[in-house]
C-alpha cells in the first residue's frame, strides 16, 4: 500500500481570463505563485518518498514551491510528461464558449477535437504512467514497509474536512487531519499535475478498480488550483488491486481568498 496526494496547479492567466490551456506551457501568475507557496506552507511537514510533476511548467512551479517549504528533506522532483493536461487541440488559447459552440455544431462534448486528444488517449498515458508508479513503489518502499488495514470508519469525507478551520502556516500538519489515518505509516506519492487530468484519473480510478467513495465527494466538480485529493493504493502483484479516495479538492491553505 502507497498513499498518494494529488495538486493541481496553480493559477495562470490563463485560468484567470477563462481560456483553454491544454498543454500550452503557460506559467504561473502571482497570484498562482502565492497559491503554490501556501500549498508548500501547509505540507512543509509531510513527508514524500516521490515527487512527480507533469513536465509543464505551471506544474513544476506548483512541486518546487512544495519542495522548497517542505522540512522532511524532500527528494527532487521528477518531470514526466504522461502527467500533462489533455491537448485541446485548435482551442487551445481560446475561450471556453468558442469550444462549446463548436462542440454544439459537432455531435456534442465526445468529438475529437481538431489537432487535439482524445479521452482514449489521456486514459492511454495515464494508466502507463500508473503502472510505473506502482513498479516504482513495489520496487523501492512497498516491500519494506508495514501498514494498518484500512476500514470504512477510517474514511473522511470531503463534506467533514472542508468544515475544519484553515491553519496558520506555523502549524504543524498530520495527513489525518484532511483524511490519512494517523497509524498509516505508508511510502508517499506527490503528484502535481492538471484539472482535466485528474476528473479523468478519478473516473478511471472509480470505474477500473474497486474503490470506496465515501458520501459527500463531489468528484465531477471544478478541483481549485492547488486543491489536493488523496487517496490510498493497494497493490497486488504490482497492479492496483483497490484505491480509496480519501479527500477530494482540499483548499484548506487557500483560506477565505
Amino acid at each position: 500500500m502507497f498513499k498518494v496526494t494529488f495538486i493541481r496547479h496553480g493559477e495562470t492567466e490563463y485560468n484567470a481570463n477563462g481560456l483553454f490551456q491544454g498543454q500550452s506551457d503557460i506559467p504561473l501568475n502571482s497570484l498562482g505563485e502565492k497559491q503554490a507557496e501556501a500549498a508548500g506552507a501547509y505540507l512543509k511537514n509531510i513527508k514524500f518518498d516521490r515527487i512527480y510533476s507533469s513536465d509543464l511548467i505551471r506544474c513544476i512551479q506548483t512541486a518546487d514551491a512544495v519542495v522548497k517549504r517542505n522540512s522532511c528533506s524532500p527528494p527532487g522532483i521528477i518531470e514526466d510528461a504522461r502527467l500533462r493536461e489533455k491537448s485541446f487541440g485548435i482551442f487551445e488559447g481560446k475561450p471556453f464558449h468558442e469550444y462549446h459552440n463548436w462542440t454544439d455544431a459537432n455531435g456534442g462534448r465526445n468529438s475529437t477535437i481538431p489537432e487535439g486528444e482524445t479521452e482514449e488517449e489521456v486514459i492511454f498515458r495515464m494508466e502507463s504512467f500508473l503502472d510505473h508508479l506502482c513498479q516504482d513503489m513495489t520496487e523501492n518502499f512497498v516491500k519494506t514497509s508495514s501498514f494498518t488495514t484500512v476500514t470504512s470508519d477510517d474514511i473522511t469525507t470531503q463534506d467533514e474536512a472542508t468544515t475544519r478551520e484553515a491553519r496558520t502556516d506555523d502549524e504543524p500538519l498530520t495527513f489525518n487531519e484532511i483524511g490519512y489515518p494517523p497509524e498509516m505509516e505508508l511510502p508517499h506519492v506527490l503528484l502535481s499535475s492538471h484539472g482535466m487530468f485528474l476528473r479523468i484519473l478519478l473516473q478511471v480510478l472509480r470505474k477500473r478498480y474497486i474503490c470506496q467513495i465515501p458520501k459527500g465527494m463531489h468528484i465531477y466538480r471544478r478541483c481549485p488550483n492547488t486543491g489536493l485529493s488523496g487517496f490510498i493504493f493497494k497493490l497486488t502483484d504490482g497492479k492496483p488491486s483497490h484505491v480509496d479516495y480519501k479527500f477530494v479538492f482540499c483548499d484548506h491553505h487557500l483560506g477565505d481568498d
